[in-house]
């Protein structure tokens, strides 16, 4: 699916469109003058599959920007659940709701096979998207829940239909902090059952490391 943004500070989507995979994309919509090179309005942006990305939610000391990639870093080796040399990786920081006080900082560790990236690249240099970007399409969404006027804690799901299958990833709050994400497969639409056998081995596993309350 193409989707095309026009404007400068304030854009508009002025294209949705289903595409074929191997259909182009008409240049006239990528192409870009020296002006707009710069111009975070004016990237091309792609989506990674979030079944094929592993996202890891850690807390660290507050720091200084320049100081947190070298953190970071430190940590991917024990997260990632593939050899390092075999990885591409990226971070976020994540908000919380309201000013924290103890110190740390959530940070959203991203991880993705270096073949899928390379071989995504690709596929999209092939019908002529030559990517600025590549993002995890629901992170925005999880990001954004730290602004709900509500209570936040709690399981947020977010369930997309890939291959023709629901597969569910679920960001845990607590606190006011969001403290863990992870994907689940569901075999069909109408086995709701298999997300709350999920949940429930996720919600046992966080009282056991002690970031959600028992209940």
């Amino acid at each position: 699916q193409f989707w095309r943004f026009s404007g400068g500070r304030s854009m508009k989507l002025v294209d949705v469109r289903d595409t074929e995979v191997d259909e182009p994309v008409p240049d006239k919509f990528t192409r870009r003058d020296a002006s707009q090179m710069w111009s975070p309005h004016c990237q091309n942006d792609a989506w990674l599959p979030i079944d094929q990305v592993f996202l890891r939610v850690l807390q660290l000391p507050q720091c200084d920007p320049e100081e947190l990639h070298e953190m970071v870093e430190l940590q991917v080796e024990k997260n990632s659940p593939m050899p390092v040399s075999q990885a591409v990786w990226t971070y976020d920081v994540a908000p919380s709701v309201g000013e924290r006080l103890d110190g740390q900082q959530t940070v959203v560790l991203i991880i993705a096979d270096e073949v899928l990236v390379e071989d995504q690249v690709a596929q999209l240099e092939e019908i002529g998207y030559r990517p600025d970007r590549l993002e995890v399409p629901v992170l925005n969404q999880i990001f954004s829940t730290a602004k709900e006027e509500g209570g936040v804690d709690g399981a947020w799901i977010y369930v997309r239909i890939l291959s023709g299958h629901p597969v569910c990833l679920v960001a845990w709050w607590s606190g006011g902090i969001l403290r863990n994400i992870n994907v689940t497969h569901l075999s069909s639409d109408s086995n709701l059952n298999e997300l709350t056998e999920h949940l429930t081995a996720s919600a046992w596993s966080a009282e056991m490391e002690g970031w959600l309350p028992v209940s």
